[in-house]
């Protein structure tokens, strides 16, 4: 089941297709893909900061593993805020 999540299914021409990478439900590490006629767009690239219980881990990353095999397509990173998330 994994594999078919890492394929999504090809998009009719003028779709939109967003994937939520991280962040959702947690403050820190937004990342979001936008894809639409073949091309890809990430929007932020935020970093979730560990908890006293994760001692070691200096950063917490969003996943790109939906989007790893396509990242040398990505056409645009949009920031939309400056601050450390």
């Amino acid at each position: 089941m994994r594999e078919s999540l890492r394929t999504p299914p090809a998009l009719q021409p003028d779709t939109l297709r967003v994937i939520p990478l991280g962040g959702h439900g947690d403050i820190g590490r937004n990342m979001s893909s936008y894809e639409i006629n073949g091309e890809l767009m990430f929007i932020d690239c935020g970093v979730l900061f560990p908890s006293e219980e994760q001692p070691g881990v200096d950063l917490i990353l969003p996943g790109l593993h939906l989007v790893e095999d396509r990242l040398d397509e990505v056409k645009a990173l949009v920031l939309t805020h400056g601050h450390e998330d």
